[in-house]
């Protein structure tokens, strides 16, 4: 369970890890290594902020170890914590690779426990690193987080920097954990809205289908009305 007494993440969060196994690989690509289907969430929040993420502040790059979850009667290893090592060392892997293999919890709320381990971990490389607001989308962050991460771990979070117990993210909690204002995240989610539509009017300028798809709320277009050149275009 995650406890908070200061104004980080939370103080304290841990996961009784078993003893593990420990291999040394050169190249990860060769390995059976795969992201955990319960933990593909929160491997998806990590992929969005890496987008955005200034890698010379990377608080753990320097490490070659890597924790890895094996299930018996299954060849394959699994991620299921640890996913900045993991999203780095598969992009500049280092050379060797510690893994360090554990077993997979079979009990559910042992995994339960494991998923709230892996949410504090996120929250901690946000709050940890500088990223770059050109590079980063907090309207779509914002959501995966609310989506994937821990209700129990967002609880603790808020508890601790706002006057309201909330089991889901403000666009100002963003800011908090990313180091920006609530108004620069406001202003770059105006930003990409902005750009967006300026592109779907472009494109409903040279396209009857996209006009009418955009602006007719009973239009439902057909395969058709996509190939037939005289019709999609204006």
């Amino acid at each position: 369970m995650c406890r908070g007494t200061r104004k980080q993440v939370t103080s304290e969060c841990s996961f009784n890890f078993d003893n593990p196994k420990i291999i040394f690989k050169r190249d990860l690509s060769k390995l059976a290594l795969n992201t955990h289907p319960d933990f593909a969430g929160i491997h998806h929040c990590y992929h969005m902020a890496f987008r955005a993420l200034r890698l010379t502040s990377h608080f753990r790059l320097a490490s070659n170890k890597l924790n890895v979850w094996s299930i018996a009667g299954i060849s394959n290893f699994w991620i299921a914590d640890n996913f900045d090592l993991y999203l780095h060392h598969m992009k500049l892997p280092p050379s060797p690779q510690e893994l360090h293999v554990y077993t997979f919890p079979p009990d559910a709320n042992l995994q339960q426990q494991l998923k709230h381990y892996a949410s504090f971990e996120f929250l901690s490389f946000l709050q940890a690193n500088t990223f770059d607001i050109h590079n980063l989308n907090p309207q779509h962050l914002q959501q995966a987080i609310n989506r994937y991460i821990s209700t129990e771990v967002l609880l603790d979070f808020n508890r601790l920097h706002s006057f309201k117990a909330h089991k889901t993210l403000s666009l100002e909690g963003l800011g908090k954990l990313l180091n920006f204002s609530h108004t620069q995240l406001h202003n770059r989610n105006r930003k990409i809205h902005a750009r967006r539509q300026h592109l779907l009017d472009e494109v409903s300028k040279q396209s009857k289908v996209v006009d009418h798809y955009l602006n007719q709320n009973d239009f439902s277009p057909n395969p058709t009305d996509f190939w037939n050149c005289s019709y999609a275009r204006k």
